[in-house]
């Protein structure tokens, strides 16, 4: 089973580290896809932990991260540089979405 989960709030970073450690134990592919206020999560060193978990594919919305001004630097290499079509692409192969 693949679990999507579109991260668009920085307020459940708590859950969603939850979330994906119980379906990454459960032997489920994980992608999340991160955007909005969300993308203030991709330099949270928290966020980094998760995201380099075997079996996790991330990726953001980089317009979202250009327009909330945050640094290209502190980005993790696991999370890759996207657009919209890449949510709707994880919604599309996903089993369930989970959105926070």
């Amino acid at each position: 089973m693949k679990l999507g989960l579109l991260v668009a709030t920085d307020r459940n970073l708590k859950h969603l580290r939850g979330i994906v450690l119980s379906a990454l134990a459960r032997g489920h592919e994980v992608e999340v896809f991160v955007m909005a206020e969300g993308v203030r999560l991709l330099c949270d060193e928290g966020f980094r932990e998760i995201i380099a978990r075997p079996g996790l594919t991330a990726s953001y919305c980089s317009f979202n991260a250009m327009m909330h001004g945050i640094d290209e630097g502190c980005i993790p290499a696991e999370a890759e540089p996207a657009s919209q079509i890449n949510n709707l692409m994880m919604a599309r192969s996903s089993d369930r979405v989970i959105t926070l």
